[in-house]
């Protein structure tokens, strides 16, 4: 298989005359071998408009060359264009495409075969987007899509529960964005509040945090919101997920606090830690509590409240970001070290070095190719680690873009936040 990136073909079709002169006019046959194609894509539709429109679907293989043919095109000049999608033709039903093409001129005869090349990109993208075509495998290829409000820094990102890329911008709004890259954005708050981290709820919502403005949020894939005041006055809320118990989970970075806060009524509830404890990134545990990352420890708390920490091996480790891996254990960064972790709901450690020196990890997430994915914010760089420790590192294509966020994609990607470049970024994992 060939490698490249788009600005090659995705689909090269070779079309054949079948020389049928009958009453119902001339019509073409195509023969279609797609070579080149992104590694997401499992839909191609080709649409052909002459004298007749004709619109044909088809499978694709995602591991090699696929063959089809087109019968029943018009004789004549004609337009042909591609759409490809990320799912099985059967279940595109009114999706939006992933990947498009530009319409092409073609001169279709029953006789004269041609060859008619799809140049393809993002849907809802300019023309020559870098987007990888490497096939079957093209591991760690990074696509950057620019937010719909470019002048609010994005922080963190997560899956909605619409199946599109949800996430915080530092000002005041809640980007969403479409796996294909286009989006919208929300204004939750009409002065700065210091949005950070963002869940889906388990009420259908995105709840979120506000630091500044000392609150938690909750918004629905509509665009209608509520926000409730945090009870501690500067309490700088920034980690947030949902509970195995139903309820929402946050960090009080600031008061050294973990809160709890019922989606049904707003109502929350603070459990204190020790002072100086300034947790951070929050996840509910495969044990049905709650995880959280404070600096020189992992901290675990019961649905009641109740506080067991364990020291991380590595003094003044600077445990910052904490997901649960797909082994079941509980996987966490370690910034000021450049390791990340692994610790068991028992509390037994693993930790690994990055392969870098000062990559000052943040945030990790497991995604479904059964790896951790996580931030290294001193190298632009994003890592990726087996459940065994193996690290590796690609580049975020954009120079000093201030990663944080990051996120596994309803697409099977991996999805991050640029905070300094207002991009979100793809990577194949």
């Amino acid at each position: 298989m060939r490698n490249g990136i788009i600005g090659t073909a995705l689909a090269a079709l070779t079309l054949f005359g079948c020389g049928d002169d009958t009453a119902l006019g001339e019509f073409g046959e195509a023969t279609a071998a797609l070579t080149l194609a992104p590694r997401d894509a499992r839909c191609v539709v080709i649409t052909t408009v002459g004298s007749t429109t004709v619109t044909k679907n088809f499978n694709v293989n995602p591991s090699g060359t696929s063959v089809f043919n087109i019968t029943g095109l018009p004789v004549g000049n004609a337009t042909m264009s591609a759409n490809a999608y990320g799912v099985n033709c059967a279940s595109i039903g009114t999706m939006m495409p992933t990947y498009v093409s530009d319409s092409q001129s073609v001169t279709i005869s029953a006789a004269t075969p041609i060859m008619v090349t799809f140049k393809m990109r993002p849907n809802g993208t300019l023309g020559g987007s870098s987007v990888s075509v490497d096939f079957p495998n093209p591991h760690g290829v990074v696509t950057e899509y620019a937010v719909s409000y470019q002048y609010d820094p994005p922080q963190f990102i997560t899956t909605g529960p619409d199946g599109n890329l949800w996430f915080t911008q530092y000002g005041g709004r809640i980007g969403m964005m479409y796996p294909y890259g286009w989006g919208a954005d929300y204004v939750v708050s009409s002065s700065t509040a210091g949005l950070q981290g963002i869940t889906a709820g388990p009420d259908g919502y995105l709840w979120y945090v506000k630091m500044t403005a000392n609150r938690v949020g909750r918004i629905n894939t509509t665009g209608s919101y509520a926000d409730f005041s945090v009870p501690t006055s500067n309490a700088m809320p920034i980690g947030i997920t949902t509970g195995p118990d139903g309820n929402v989970w946050f960090t009080e970075m600031g008061a050294s606090k973990i809160g709890r806060v019922n989606p049904a009524t707003g109502a929350i509830t603070e459990f204190s830690l020790a002072a100086g404890s300034n947790p951070a990134m929050i996840v509910g545990g495969p044990d049905g509590n709650i995880w959280f990352a404070e600096g020189p420890k992992i901290g675990r708390m019961t649905p009641s409240g109740t506080l067991t920490e364990f020291t991380v091996p590595t003094a003044n480790a600077g445990a910052w970001g904490i997901t649960v891996g797909p082994d079941g254990n509980l996987w966490f960064t370690e910034n000021a070290t450049n390791k990340i972790g692994r610790v068991t709901t028992a509390g037994v450690f693993n930790e690994y070095s990055t392969p870098t020196a000062n990559t000052n990890p943040l945030t990790i997430t497991a995604a479904a190719d059964g790896n951790l994915w996580f931030i290294e914010g001193g190298t632009n760089t994003i890592g990726r680690s087996t459940t065994s420790g193996q690290i590796t590192e690609y580049a975020v294509p954009s120079a000093f873009a201030y990663a944080l966020g990051i996120t596994a994609g309803p697409d099977g990607n991996v999805w991050f936040a640029e905070t300094n470049t207002e991009k979100l970024g793809k990577l194949v994992p």
